[in-house]
This record gives structure tokens, sequence and C-alpha cells, in this order.
């Protein structure tokens, strides 16, 4: 049995500690590590599962439009279907909510959930209620599909390949995490077309997401400050304790898709995704061989990342 408490070991700490004692059957193909899990499939293909839990005063306040919660609870498990480049199929909802919670509350977290399942053609199959004594408390499992040669994980990403986010970072706290479409098409696409070695979703944080595909790959990158998209919501927000370059590094829940893309397929991914969604992929750096997080500033000064992004027991 271990000693200490939770918070001496931080969330990714806790993590790795679990996942140390666990011994994997044949049938898993990728266990706890990525953005979802993967299994063998009753044919050819693979099997993804995910799970989110979602918590009133971590991830939304009372005062937020129960829809708008009920979406969020969806979307952050459609996003890492996303980041597999997998196509969601099912999903499932607990729910802990007090008995004197108002029913039109928990219509509206329902209804916010349908409108984004019938927007992916997922269906929502069941799940659980229990009474909750902290306030609301949402907790959803997605399981999706892909074949197996299309399957994106996070170690893929080799020396040379560039890193490319799908969009603007640093908008959550102008209420975006709340609002977000999931990357799903975006992901299935880049899987379909083979132009990503490794993807992981910005759930957490650029720095710290990108230390994630780093770790997995065995491999370092180089950013430049000035590639990096910043919403326009935090540029307005006139914060005078951190830049909108920090906001965009380190705040997390923008949920767009950070890829490692070859560079032979740089120009054919950044010339064909703007033809099918009409946006442009943006390119922060590139992957390299020495294993540490580089961030170029507008000067050309180097320094090294720190992870820096959200940790629930951090």
């Amino acid at each position: 049995m271990g000693t200490g408490r939770v918070s001496d070991l931080g969330e990714f700490g806790l993590i790795a500690r679990l996942r140390e004692s666990v011994v994997n059957s044949a049938r898993v193909v990728c266990g706890i590590g990525d953005d979802a899990a993967v299994l063998e499939g009753p044919a050819e293909g693979l099997l993804l599962f995910a799970c989110d839990t979602i918590v009133e005063g971590v991830h939304f306040v009372p005062e937020d439009r129960p829809e708008d919660v009920g979406h969020k609870a969806l979307a952050c498990n459609l996003s890492d279907i996303a980041a597999m480049g997998g196509v969601p199929r099912g999903a499932t909802l607990s729910l802990g909510c007090a008995p004197d919670t108002a029913v039109e509350v928990i219509d509206g977290l329902w209804a916010g959930m349908r409108a984004l399942a019938e927007a992916f053609d997922v269906d929502l199959v069941g799940g659980d209620m229990h009474r909750s004594r902290c306030g609301l408390l949402l907790s959803v499992a997605i399981v999706g599909e892909v074949e197996r040669e299309l399957c994106v994980y996070r170690k893929g990403a080799k020396p040379g390949d560039f890193v490319v986010v799908t969009g603007a970072l640093g908008g959550s706290r102008a209420g975006r995490h709340l609002t977000f479409m999931p990357r799903v098409r975006a992901g299935r696409w880049l899987a379909e077309h083979r132009l990503a070695s490794a993807m992981i979703d910005v759930s957490d944080g650029l720095a710290s997401d990108l230390r994630r595909v780093c770790e997995a790959g065995g491999v370092g990158a180089e950013i430049q400050a000035a590639r990096v998209p910043i919403s326009d919501d935090v540029k307005n927000a006139g914060d005078t304790e951190r830049t909108p370059l920090e906001h965009a590094l380190f705040d997390g829940e923008d949920f767009e898709l950070l890829v490692a893309v070859p560079p032979s397929l740089l120009d054919e991914a950044a010339s064909d995704f703007f033809a099918q969604f009409g946006e442009r992929l943006h390119v922060l750096g590139r992957i390299t061989a020495e294993r540490k997080i580089i961030l170029i500033q507008d000067n050309g000064t180097a320094q090294e990342l720190s992870a820096g992004g959200f940790d629930h027991f951090g």
C-alpha cells in the first residue's frame, strides 16, 4: 500500500501509478495512456473506448446553461474518439444530482447531449443515476470504431515531422470550453488520408499535451511562439496576469487536435484541409530527436517549455 497524498503525485503521476499494476490481455491493443483505449474488435476493425467526467465547481458553475453543460459532457468524449481517427457510435451517461435539483435542469442537460449526439450520429444508449451531495456530476462513456490501419496514436511522431494544430487556442476562459465543437470530422479525415503520424486533443493545454506526444514517441519538439494561433477572445480579454500566449500554451480545454504531420505530406495536408473544412492548419514547429520541448520567442531566444497545463491534483 502507498503512503502520502494524491496531491503529492499529481494527476498524471497517479495515472502512471495505477497503470504500473495493470497487466492487459491480448485483446488490448492500447490501454492506459492515450486519448482512448483500443481493443480488438469482433472482426478486422478495432473498438475505441473512452470516458470523461465533468463536475460542478470544477468544469462548470451553476450559472452555466444546462444545455451547454450537457453539450460539453458528450463533446469531451467525442474529442477523444476524434484524436484516434475514429468514428463514435454510442454513449452512456451516469448522472449525479441532488434530490431537489429542478427537473428543467436535467431536461436541459439531456437536450444539450441529444443535439450533439444527433449531429454526429451517436446513439445515447443508457447509463446510471445516483444521489450527489456535491452538486451535479456527469460521467459519459463512449464507444467508437476505427480500422486497424487508420488508428492514430500519440506515439507515432518522428523527428522532422511538423507540429500542427487545427485551430486557435486559449479561448476556454471566455466560455468556449462549454460550446466547442469536437473535431470528429477533422480527425477522421486526417486518419483516412493517412496524414497524421501522431495525434492528441488539446484538453490540458498545448504545452502539456505536446509533451505527452513527445514522451509517447521518445522525441522532443521545437515550436515558434509567433506561430501559436491565439483565440481572439483571449486577445481581447485584457488579462494583466498572463499573456495571450500563456493562455494559449497552458489553459487547456481548447479541444483542438494537435497533430504530427510527416514533412512530405504537409503541403497536401494543408491545402486539402482548407479545401475540405474552409480552415487552415496552423504549423507551430517541428518534432526533434532531442527529448526537450523548446519554445522559440519572437526575438529568437529559446527556452525549454514547462508542461504547465491543467492538473486536477496539482
